[in-house]
């Protein structure tokens, strides 16, 4: 599928590879974790307006939980997204 979607479609190729790649994850029934950087890519923000709008628009351990990564070489962090919540 994901070879088929870069192929025959116009969605940008690194979109659809971070796509499949949150696709492939196993989650509980109630929480999706993304990359906070990808999300900042593919909405073309800054990060900090991103995490501003988080935090005065959305409701902290309800809608997201912020959690940040040891190893720098990973990126900002990633944002947990209740599906309850955000998506």
């Amino acid at each position: 599928m994901e070879e088929f979607i870069k192929k025959y479609s116009d969605v940008p190729n690194g979109f659809v590879e971070d796509f499949f790649d949150i696709a492939k994850e196993i989650y509980r029934y109630n929480e999706l974790t993304i990359n906070f950087d990808n999300v900042v890519k593919w909405l073309d923000v800054r990060k900090d307006n991103l995490k501003r709008l988080l935090v005065d628009k959305f409701e902290p351990q309800y809608d997201y939980v912020i959690e940040k990564i040891k190893d720098k070489d990973l990126g900002f962090g990633n944002l947990r997204i209740n599906q309850s919540g955000i998506v």
